[in-house]
């Protein structure tokens, strides 16, 4: 499997940009510059914010960065962190400014400062841990943000453009500019705010998908079930893309599970359009293993559901006083049941203890392609007979998953592409979670999950009573943070559980 750039990691990277590839310093760019933006405003005091710029000291930082690398002044093994070099660059360029900002308030009279002295100038009430800013400066924007300001915020940190937040938080683009132009302020001084600025990094047109007319759902494979053909029976599932009841059919009374797509995206006819089309679309896979989908429908309000035959099983997420022995058993079906979704051309997207069902036999069956995703491969796209034009690019897909089993790719494309190895990463996810009882990016706060997830430590393990060889080497293969450093296909890791 050739890697695409954005699934190197960036100590890869930094070594192709040296090799001459100028797109490995934008994905770069893309990964870091936001952080270290909010980092350097999280910093400045009132005093400073209205004469240094923070967009000006990372740009200047990442430029004098790239240059001691280009001629190799900085040597540096995989085991270093190049958030922590990048970090180190600009809190020196910002100490530089505030050198300048004092001499000039001086009349020009220079005079050099350290680090140390420079940053006493600076928030005092903030410790800043060099070594882990993330979750420093996350928490410090957060205290300074309004909170109508912190979703927004977030998903600019995700590289989400305006149009495509607008679009999600079912709001006008108008009312989102108003509110980016309101972090910007809180973020760099007022003066420093021209045309041509964007704080996302990317424009609505190269990142949002173009919505498709309704005419798209008449070439849908499942057929349409009206409102009244089925009676809504006990909520069994709630998550935060949508409600699953159980019902009944009528006049036969056949049970089966309705998802209802929440009520929050109803206006948005994006998420409408991949809640239902990607399901469509798992609807032609063929195995025991995978949900099958009876057909769709739109309630009397106006919101899309999908009816599904009922398991009558429990959740994974109730199986987890099983043996380590009995667990694996149930991660190999997991496994064959994803091989058989990738050979379909699809990627599940959100592989969690409470979207695989357990039956009273022992058999598992995978649920949830609200977040599937097809591959952007000539090949996915021959298995689903869809059309080039409707299998969008992967880097115009729609991001989701469960936050703590997620991978980076699907909070940022800049750190992968979508792809079947976005699975292996929930597989490993899997196994985390049975040994430690908790996903493995789990924080106190969402703030803190983001920065987990993209931090560039891969996940680690501590002795457990229940953990086995075999679950360790599990988890050391799949949970990566770089797609290239993973276990490659799902056929891999199945040989390896054996």
């Amino acid at each position: 499997m050739a890697d695409s750039l954005v699934d190197l990691p960036s100590n890869a990277l930094l070594q192709k940009w040296k090799s001459g590839d100028e797109a490995a310093a934008q994905i770069l760019v893309d990964r870091y510059a936001m952080r270290l933006v909010a980092l350097v405003a999280s910093r400045l005091n009132q005093r400073f914010r209205a004469s240094v710029d923070p967009e000006d000291v990372v740009q200047s930082a990442m430029g004098s960065f790239f240059q001691a690398v280009q001629h190799s002044r900085i040597q540096f093994s995989g085991s270093v962190s190049l958030w922590r070099l990048l970090a180190t660059f600009t809190r020196r360029k910002m100490a530089r400014s505030i050198e300048t900002n004092i001499a000039l308030k001086r009349g020009g009279q220079s005079q050099k400062i350290s680090l140390e002295t420079a940053e006493s100038q600076l928030i005092k009430t903030v410790t800043i841990n060099a070594d882990c800013p993330d979750e420093e400066w996350l928490e410090h924007i957060q205290n300074e943000l309004p909170q109508d300001l912190h979703e927004i915020f977030q998903q600019l940190l995700g590289g989400k453009t305006q149009r495509a937040i607008a679009k999600e938080m079912s709001l006008d683009e108008r009312t989102i500019r108003r509110r980016v132009a309101r972090i910007r302020e809180t973020l760099q001084p007022a003066a420093s705010i021209g045309p041509g600025r964007n704080l996302s990094h990317s424009t609505d047109e190269q990142s949002s998908l173009t919505p498709q007319n309704s005419d798209a759902f008449k070439t849908f494979n499942l057929s349409r079930i009206d409102y009244r053909e089925f009676v809504l029976g006990k909520l069994i599932g709630n998550g935060g893309f949508g409600k699953v009841y159980r019902a009944a059919m009528q006049p036969n009374g056949r049970l089966v599970a309705v998802k209802f797509l929440r009520k929050t995206f109803w206006k948005n006819d994006e998420a409408k359009q991949t809640f239902l089309r990607e399901i469509d679309a798992a609807s032609q896979i063929k195995h025991p293993g995978v949900i099958c989908y009876r057909g769709w429908g739109q309630s009397p309000h106006g919101g899309p559901y999908v009816v599904s035959e009922w398991i009558d099983g429990v959740p994974l997420l109730k199986c987890s006083n099983a043996s380590p022995e009995r667990f694996i058993a149930l991660l190999r079906q997991v496994c064959d049941v994803t091989q058989a979704i990738h050979h379909n051309g699809l990627v599940h997207g959100d592989i969690t203890p409470n979207n695989i069902l357990v039956d009273r036999a022992g058999e598992v069956t995978l649920t949830d392609f609200g977040f599937s995703r097809r591959m952007p491969a000539l090949v996915a796209r021959q298995r689903l007979q869809v059309p080039a034009q409707e299998s969008p690019d992967s880097s115009d897909l729609l991001l989701g998953g469960t936050l703590g089993f997620a991978a980076p790719e699907q909070i940022s494309p800049a750190f992968g592409q979508i792809s079947e190895r976005t699975d292996i990463y929930a597989i490993g996810g899997l196994a985390y979670w049975f040994i430690f009882g908790r996903p493995p990016h789990f924080k106190s706060s969402v703030e803190e999950s983001l920065s987990d997830t993209l931090s560039e430590s891969n996940v680690t393990v501590e002795p457990h009573s229940q953990l086995t060889p075999m679950l360790a080497n599990i988890i050391s293969v799949t949970l990566r943070k770089s797609p290239s450093e993973r276990i490659q296909r799902v056929s891999d890791l199945r040989r390896l559980i054996g």
